[in-house]
């Protein structure tokens, strides 16, 4: 049997950049609406693009606590003015997270039983 390593390499190559983004999609903020806590809105406002967890939407505001910070710590919240927002879209980047982590773990225990298959080093 012909080994190929390169093939699982370029496979991985191949799939990981699709895997690595939270899953973006188009969101119309306009409530009522109600976002999961640990649901990821990003959008851009006055030139700079933030994104934010645990929001809250008014009619005239967004706020939202910046991603990189624990959804308790309610001083950190950040609030915009509707007519300051634009782009906004949400996504999900713990979901997508397994992505990654899923071939990751599949891929390395082909390679262990294929190396177990093929005779495991160290037996007799």
């Amino acid at each position: 049997m012909k080994r190929r390593p390169w093939a699982a390499v370029i496979v991985l190559a191949l799939f990981l950049p699709a895997a690595c983004t939270a899953g973006w999609q188009t969101f119309n903020p306009a409530p009522p609406r109600s976002i999961p806590p640990e649901q990821l809105v990003s959008f851009d406002a006055n030139g700079t693009t933030y994104q934010l967890h645990a929001v809250k939407l008014t009619r005239d505001s967004i706020s939202g606590i910046p991603w990189t910070e624990h959804t308790s710590c309610d001083t950190c919240r950040i609030a915009f003015a509707a007519g300051e927002i634009s782009h906004v879209r949400t996504g999900d980047p713990g979901r997508t997270a397994w992505n990654i982590v899923l071939p990751v773990v599949g891929f390395f225990t082909a390679a262990i039983v294929i190396l177990c298959f093929n005779g495991c080093p160290g037996g007799d």
